[in-house]
């Protein structure tokens, strides 16, 4: 096999890798953003519940 092949071939490997690891990094970061949302959402839960407690004795 000539040595062009052979870097060609090299190439399209180290491509291929750095394809993957972008993927990974895109991926890993869509799970943080989505856990950043929920984690924003149930603290909001949380207040809204607590307030309504609060509500609810206050008037007691």
């Amino acid at each position: 096999m000539p040595i062009c092949q052979l870097n060609n071939i090299s190439n399209r490997s180290s491509l291929y890798d750095t394809i993957i690891e972008t993927q990974k990094l895109a991926d890993s970061r869509k799970t943080y953003h989505r856990s950043s949302i929920a984690q924003l959402f149930n603290l909001r839960k949380s207040a809204i519940i607590c307030v309504s407690i609060k509500r609810c004795h206050s008037t007691n």
